[in-house]
């Protein structure tokens, strides 16, 4: 049999890292689930990565990539700032199964422990907020509506997201997506006004 190439079997071990942190969570996951998810040995896996940390600092932002990169569409869309918003906000709450929040608030909580991994999520919700401020700022100059503090609402916007977001999934049966979505609607309202 064929050896895999380094760079594809470094994938292959990210790859299954995310999958063991979605169905265990960050904490319960071990260097061997990840190893016997791919029927490999954990010294392969250290081959790669020296340790669980330097693997879940590769894994986790990746696990975050295909929502940062549909965020990058989105922002990059020739419409209206608020409507771009809005797109942006409706792919930041939690739908479905909630997968990636369900991971993004298990990482919240390892991230209290772990200095590197708090560093690496900070990264990921900078450019969550750069986004919305980007989009405030666009609207205010386009003269869709007025803002005097884009940075603060943008602040004010992804944290009250993130608090609902929360609610929804931890709370599963609390929060409809009718008061949801209304909520999100009243914070726009009351954070961005018409011109």
């Amino acid at each position: 049999m064929a050896r895999k190439r380094v760079d594809l079997r470094r994938e292959e071990i990210i790859e299954a890292m995310i999958e063991q942190m979605r169905s265990r969570g960050i904490a319960e996951t071990r260097v061997v689930d990840v190893a016997k998810a791919l029927d490999v040995s954990t010294g392969l896996i250290f081959y790669h990565f020296d340790t669980k940390e330097a693997l879940l600092l590769a894994a986790f932002p990746r696990a975050m990539e295909r929502d940062l990169e549909d965020l990058d569409r989105i922002v990059a869309r020739r419409s209206t700032a608020m409507r771009r918003l809005k797109a942006l906000i409706k792919l930041y709450g939690p739908d479905g199964d909630a997968e990636g929040w369900r991971l993004w608030i298990d990482g919240w909580g390892n991230s209290l422990r772990d200095d590197s991994l708090a560093k690496s999520i900070q990264q990921i919700d900078d450019r969550w907020r750069t986004a919305v401020r980007t989009l405030i700022e666009q609207g205010v100059e386009a003269g869709e509506f007025t803002c005097a503090d884009p940075v603060a609402t943008a602040a004010r916007i992804t944290a009250i997201l993130d608090g609902l977001a929360v609610q929804k999934v931890v709370r599963r049966d609390t929060l409809t997506k009718a008061t949801y979505d209304s909520w999100v609607e009243q914070l726009l309202q009351a954070e961005l006004v018409a011109v």
